[in-house]
């Protein structure tokens, strides 16, 4: 796995974690960094978790 990789899945764990606790501005934003780096379905999927709970569509 190259460095790119891992820091994206590192920013996503951390987001999840985040996302887990209620911190949802904060997860969004780290789930945000991490498809910059990174896009995959998983990111985009707990984003729009994130989003909907925060009841923006």
């Amino acid at each position: 796995m190259e460095y790119t990789e891992r820091e994206a899945e590192r920013l996503f764990e951390e987001a999840y974690n985040l996302h887990m606790m209620g911190e949802i501005d904060k997860a969004i934003e780290l789930y945000k960094q991490s498809i910059e780096i990174q896009p995959t379905a998983k990111a985009y999927t707990f984003l729009g978790w994130a989003y909907s709970m925060k009841i923006r569509l």
